[in-house]
C-alpha cells in the first residue's frame, strides 16, 4: 500500500522483518517489530503481532517517517518541540493510522 506522509509516498508492507538477518541481534534474536526505511520510504512492520502490537508499531514507524519528511533531528527535541510537532502533524499521522491499519484488517480476514 502507498500512502502519502507530508510529501513523499511511502510504501507499507506487512512480512516477515524477524528472520530478516539485519534485523537480529548478536542472540539471532529481532530486534525490531517495524523498520521505517528512509531511504527507500519504505515502512515494514512484522506480519504476526498482537492487534494491539500492530496498532503500536503502526503509529512508531508512521511517527518515524512525519519526522524524517519534515527534516527534524530528533535528537534534539524539548518536549515542548514534541509536542508542537504532534499537534501539528498528529492528525495526519492517525488517519495515515487509520487507512493502513483498516488495510491491514481487511487483508488479514480475506486470508
Amino acid at each position: 500500500m502507498i500512502i502519502k506522509i507530508i510529501n513523499g509516498k511511502w510504501k507499507v508492507k506487512f512480512m516477515d522483518i524477524w528472520s530478516d538477518p539485519g534485523n537480529q541481534n548478536s542472540d539471532g534474536e529481532p530486534e525490531y517489530d517495524g523498520i521505517c526505511s528512509f531511504d527507500k520510504q519504505e515502512i515494514r512492520i512484522q506480519n504476526t503481532l498482537s492487534d494491539r502490537r500492530t496498532r503500536s508499531v503502526i503509529i512508531h514507524e508512521l511517527v518515524h517517517a512525519c519526522l524524517r519528511e519534515t527534516s527534524h533531528n530528533t535528537g534534539t527535541l524539548s518536549e515542548e518541540e514534541i509536542c508542537e510537532f504532534f499537534g501539528m502533524f498528529g492528525e495526519d499521522i492517525m488517519k495515515n493510522f487509520k487507512k493502513i491499519y483498516e488495510n491491514y484488517v481487511s487483508k488479514k480476514k480475506g486470508d
